[in-house]
């Protein structure tokens, strides 16, 4: 299987799920993440509804139309691994077909050894877009966002059997008789919200609250396909049946509160999904998955100051998506620097403290001219891990 042909494998899982998708916005996943106390008051209805509030008394009506970003990670080189044994095996059935069974049998500790390791590697995929409309008040300001994201996996099931039957110098059958898997499991999840904050004072400090009431869709979806197939033309044609897919629509609520104890401070919290949602997959191929929509509680501190806003925030919480003990806690960097208000520089970082994802940098800009069109740019990078976003926003 080509590196090509597996990253269209699972863009053809991932896309068809949903057309909009999760977003912190561009300009808090360039900066690292970061945005639960330093979020602009455009995108806090995606991170920290509290600080919509915070918007500024001439602030106008801020559209988001869209975020779209993407995100591919295979810290494990699944794919090259993937094609390391799929040549070895291309290479043993030739000598078979060639009736060179010395040659053939010379392959089989290697064939062995390269199928072993491909078990508990895993890539994985991330797809997502947003749209929002935010309002600034200074008694009630209040955000519509429409989000969903897809989040996919990869991972080989290495069945035991195959080992002994590689190993087996009366087999000459591999490319048919090999019974271990290759897995594709995702979860599209589509939310539509409305945030609601308010500000008010508490000892004389300003102290703002929101809340996001949501509706949530969640799809999940369970593929599966066998060793000897994986480089098969037709080996993926029915990725869009229904029969691998399985569907629950829920209610849930996102919650946050900023305060500032000193001036160009902001501390923040966020809550997403305080009612837990575990959805299963279908069984396919023996096998079935629990995607896990779970509370989750994030801390951020922020400082905005000449020109520059400085933002860390840190996982309270852990999250796991798929019941594969792949939780994670992350810790997030960010800083942006603001050229007049028409130029913006940003640059972060993502360290998983669980050691489950790899760390990740990021940069961006922001050009607003006139500050009333905006285009945002991101990249990310990491260990055999990248991505991109953008998006354009309009204030009335």
């Amino acid at each position: 299987m080509t590196p090509s042909r597996l990253a269209l494998t699972i863009l053809s899982l991932c896309l068809p799920v949903t057309l909009a998708a999760q977003g912190s916005d561009a300009r808090n996943r360039s900066m690292g993440g970061t945005g639960v106390a330093s979020s602009h008051y455009s995108g806090a209805g995606f991170i920290n509804p509290a600080l919509l509030a915070r918007a500024s008394s001439d602030a106008d009506i801020a559209i988001v139309l869209p975020y779209v970003g993407g995100f591919a990670a295979d810290e494990d080189e699944l794919i090259d691994r993937l094609e390391d044994f799929q040549d070895t095996l291309d290479r043993f059935q030739g000598f078979v077909d060639a009736m060179d069974f010395a040659s053939a049998n010379a392959l089989r500790p290697t064939l062995a050894a390269q199928l072993q390791d491909l078990d508990n590697r895993r890539l994985d995929v991330e797809l997502d877009a947003a749209l929002s409309i935010s309002i600034p008040s200074e008694t009630f300001a209040i955000a519509v966002v429409a989000r969903s994201y897809v989040d996919g996996q990869s991972f080989l099931e290495i069945d035991p059997a195959d080992i002994a039957l590689i190993n087996d110098p009366g087999e000459t059958d591999l490319d048919q008789d090999l019974v271990s898997q290759a897995r594709f499991i995702a979860a599209g999840i589509l939310e539509v919200g409305v945030a609601v904050a308010h500000e008010f004072q508490i000892l004389g400090l300003p102290v703002a609250v929101g809340v996001t009431p949501k509706f949530q869709q969640i799809e999940t979806f369970n593929y599966s396909v066998n060793a000897q197939n994986f480089d098969d033309d037709d080996a993926f044609d029915d990725f869009d049946d229904d029969v691998f897919r399985d569907d629950d629509t829920t209610f849930n609520v996102d919650a946050g509160l900023a305060l500032t104890p000193f001036p160009g401070f902001t501390f923040g919290l966020a809550a997403s999904n305080m009612l837990s949602e575990k959805v299963d997959t279908v069984v396919t191929s023996g096998s079935a998955f629990t995607y896990q929509v779970e509370p989750s509680l994030t801390a951020g501190l922020a400082f905005s100051g000449l020109g520059f806003t400085v933002a860390a925030d840190i996982d309270v919480t852990e999250t796991e998506r798929f019941d594969l003990d792949d939780a994670t806690r992350y810790m997030r960097l960010g800083v942006e620097y603001d050229l007049a208000g028409w130029l913006q520089l940003r640059a972060g970082y993502f360290n998983d403290t669980g050691d489950t994802d790899a760390e990740l940098y990021t940069g961006g800009v922001g050009i607003a001219p006139f500050d009333i069109v905006r285009l945002d740019l991101v990249g990310l990078i990491g260990d055999n891990s990248a991505g991109a976003a953008a998006q354009f926003s309009i204030t009335l």
